[in-house]
């Protein structure tokens, strides 16, 4: 067993797909399939099912599926962290940041990260919601700024930065016009537009 095959194994996962995997790791699927079956001989259990074209894990594969993507990130940790002590790497953060942001949220960002760390070099990814979140699962971004579209993932850290009021526009002849104080509940049987920066 090696650290190559376990992050094979989670890209298998977190992808649901041995092709998608493959070719993210620009190896053929053939030779995907063989890493994780010499994987799970080694190992001495069955970690996926195959079903047609699909599969899902196995008890045992989804057990290993969370120590495994632990020991990577501590294994990952590592690596990076010798190499900032010996000088080999230098220290970056890569920071994925939601179309629109850039000029509302990037210059403060920029100006208080550089004041308290000088010497860690930001590398700023602009994406729509699913371009950095892709980025982000892909372990090409360390982090995303964007607001919140959908439930968030237990599989990351989620902290929330700041909160702001949204605000819809109304006709005075709208039934919600009167009322002092609105709900998302309320809206729903009202058709609506939602504005968003052009890639939201």
């Amino acid at each position: 067993m090696n650290f190559k095959q376990l992050s094979y194994f989670q890209d298998i996962v977190r992808t649901g797909s041995f092709t998608e995997a493959a070719e993210e790791n620009f190896i053929s699927q053939s030779a995907m399939s063989q890493q994780m079956k010499s994987l799970e001989e080694e190992l001495g259990v069955t970690l996926f099912e195959r079903k047609n074209r699909g599969f899902h894990l196995t008890r045992a594969g989804k057990f290993f599926y969370q120590k495994s993507q632990r020991l990577l990130e501590d294994y990952n940790g590592l690596v990076a962290d010798t190499q900032v002590l010996t000088g080999t790497q230098p220290v970056s953060m890569r920071i994925g940041l939601l179309w629109g942001m850039t000029e509302s949220v990037l210059p403060q960002i920029l100006a208080e990260f550089e004041e308290r760390f000088p010497s860690v070099q930001l590398e700023i990814t602009v994406g729509s919601h699913e371009e950095i979140g892709t980025a982000l699962r892909q372990q090409k971004l360390d982090m995303t700024i964007s607001d919140q579209r959908k439930a968030f993932s237990g599989n990351y850290a989620n902290i929330c930065l700041t909160s702001f009021p949204l605000y819809i526009r109304i006709g005075h002849t709208h039934p919600l016009s009167q009322s002092k104080s609105i709900q998302m509940k309320d809206m729903q049987a009202y058709p609506a537009l939602l504005l968003a920066v052009k890639g939201q």
